[in-house]
């Protein structure tokens, strides 16, 4: 008896690992990517082009992908706000040059990406506003705040991973981790 499940489960094995490996074969580029690698379902695959501060990054999107429009975008992270890099003044506030820094290191160009919005589309300037996602299923906006680079910044209605930022937020915080231990901040 004991063996008739071994063999039963071996075979379950075998035809999983061939679903998977069938699957991978079909794998593309320009298709969002699945749960299953950590990347939430109806994600918009998107190549960065550079990273203009903490906050914001330029994509390049593939014309048969979905919802934002094919071609350069400057897009606006969700629920984070990193120190000012470009102000009026001349002068980078506390701790922005590190945030950018940061977010180069995270997104380099031509890596792949994955851009999930919200309920708002695009902000008051007309940016898109999104998650982004890396390949190997890491929420970016998540990461900054977490290092301590930006302040979690909840922009009703924009709300899916409040919980999330905020916890992260009060984690640097407590860790003194980047601006909130080099920089006068309340």
């Amino acid at each position: 008896m004991g063996n008739v499940r071994l063999r039963r489960l071996i075979v379950a094995c075998v035809v999983v690992a061939a679903a998977l490996w069938l699957g991978a074969m079909g794998e593309d580029r320009n298709r969002p990517a699945p749960e299953a690698d950590g990347v939430p379902v109806g994600t918009q695959p998107a190549v960065v082009q550079r990273v203009v501060d903490g906050d914001t990054v330029r994509v390049r999107v593939a014309e048969e992908t979905g919802v934002l429009a094919g071609g350069e975008h400057r897009v606006r992270l969700l629920e984070i706000d990193s120190p000012e890099l470009d102000t009026a003044h001349g002068e980078p506030e506390c701790g922005a040059e590190a945030a950018t820094a940061f977010l180069r290191a995270r997104l380099p160009r031509d890596a792949q990406v994955w851009l999930e919005a919200d309920s708002q589309d695009t902000d008051r300037f007309g940016r898109p506003l999104r998650y982004v996602w890396t390949a190997d299923g890491q929420m970016v906006n998540r990461a900054v705040v977490a290092s301590g680079h930006a302040r979690a910044v909840l922009f009703a209605p924009n709300d899916r991973h409040w919980s999330q930022m905020s916890a992260a937020e009060a984690d640097a915080r407590e860790d003194r981790a980047g601006v909130w231990g080099a920089c006068e901040l309340r």
